[in-house]
């Protein structure tokens, strides 16, 4: 997962925002959440900084 997140964006701080999305939803996929739930609930946290989305 850091692989992926470290081809995709240049700063630590960043990389690791992005890993935590994806282990977010490889949470929600093993407890059967609904991936809509999921996508709203990062926007939500992320709504002040758009560039991250």
């Amino acid at each position: 997962m850091i692989q992926l997140s470290m081809a995709n964006y240049d700063t630590a701080r960043i990389q690791q925002l992005f890993k935590k999305i994806i282990y977010e939803g490889a949470v929600a996929t093993l407890l059967d959440i609904e991936i809509d739930v999921v996508k709203e609930v990062i926007a939500d946290q992320f709504k002040k900084k758009p560039n991250f989305l």
